[in-house]
């Protein structure tokens, strides 16, 4: 365990130092940063949704909206000022009425569109797995034959999200047609998600909570002799605020203790065989 962690930190760690890297963060330097309240609007309507912007936005970082894409709503705040007459007292008890300058905040319905809804070449840090194995996909076929709450969602498509955990039903809904070893680390990864996140009224940010889930999918990928590195390193990384890896780092705990159990899980789930790392 700690020899898989070791890796995971290192790994991620170089990740930071790609050019593919600094191409990401001039493009998410580009984002707005949703308040609470909206974040949840956002994911009530869009539950995959991970980079948001407007029409315009998109439009100015050179990417092209999706024919028929529906938007998704957000609270835009409008800043306004008035003028008050507020009742003022002298030192000889005097009243009197004075205009003032007070700012108030109203609020309309604007539109925003995920990356999942556009078209255009995404600089990316994190390449899909491609291997296909026979054993990888009987795994895979008697996971999802046999757990009732996992499933494949035909509504899940090819530049948008793999998957997703959904905090309402408990269930776990997959993207079709992927390599037997990318679906297997998403199953992995959204029940992480299951395991650590199913609480509505958790105070963990998406940040760290995608940090952990991608960690734990690793650690149990890499005891089952599956290499997810080539995702793994630069999604940690591109959920990570900075070098100093807070995210990672401060969930060591949480993170080895749902590997350990999710190890147990698959290994229950498949016949596959736990390895030692070389």
């Amino acid at each position: 365990m700690q020899q898989i962690m070791s890796e995971l930190e290192a790994g991620v760690a170089s990740v930071f130092e790609s050019d593919n890297y600094v191409r990401l963060l001039d493009m998410m330097s580009q984002f707005h940063h949703y308040s609470f309240n909206n974040c949840i609007l956002i994911l009530s309507q869009y539950p995959t949704a991970s980079r948001v912007a407007s029409f315009q936005t998109w439009n100015r970082m050179g990417f092209k909206v999706k024919a028929k894409s529906h938007g998704i709503k957000v609270l835009v705040p409008i800043p306004y000022k008035i003028q008050k007459e507020k009742e003022t007292v002298d030192e000889d008890g005097n009243t009197s009425m004075e205009t003032v300058n007070a700012q108030g905040l109203s609020f309309r319905i604007g539109h925003v569109f995920d990356q999942s809804q556009v078209e255009g070449d995404f600089p990316t840090i994190a390449d899909e797995l491609t291997d296909n194995s026979e054993k990888l996909q009987e795994a895979v076929d008697r996971i999802m034959t046999e757990q009732p709450y996992i499933m494949y969602d035909s509504t899940l498509k090819e530049g948008g999200a793999n998957g997703y955990f959904s905090l309402d039903t408990q269930d776990i809904h997959i993207r079709p047609c992927m390599s037997s070893s990318h679906t297997l680390r998403c199953i992995i990864h959204e029940m992480a998600h299951k395991l650590l996140h199913s609480d509505k009224a958790s105070a963990i940010t998406r940040e760290e909570a995608e940090c952990q889930a991608e960690s734990v999918s690793y650690i149990c990928s890499r005891s089952f002799g599956l290499d997810t590195s080539s995702y793994s390193f630069g999604y940690v990384c591109s959920w990570s605020s900075g070098k100093e890896l807070k995210e990672l780092k401060s969930s060591l705990a949480v993170i080895e203790k749902a590997a350990r159990e999710l190890m147990q899980w698959l290994a229950t789930a498949t016949d596959l065989e736990m390895v030692v790392p070389e």
